[in-house]
């Protein structure tokens, strides 16, 4: 989770500079909304949280010996 929320914050700190270099470069008013930072910490989050979940429920369940005879 830690890392999604890293590369959320990456993508946030990307998006936000590209739209202040399009205010610039086109002079187009832009406006960075907290409720659409808000949206993508959440959806970060949750990515993190469902595929890191999800992989370890499913190892949990499993047999050891199982698991290894497969490999």
């Amino acid at each position: 989770m830690v890392l999604c929320l890293v590369g959320g914050g990456v993508g946030i700190l990307l998006g936000h500079g590209g739209s202040r270099l399009v205010e610039l470069m086109l002079r187009w008013p832009v406006e960075t909304s907290p409720a659409a930072i808000a949206a993508a910490v959440i959806v970060a989050a949750s990515v993190g949280i469902i595929f890191g979940f999800y992989p370890a429920w499913k190892g949990i369940t499993l047999d050891p010996i199982e698991a290894l005879r497969y490999e």
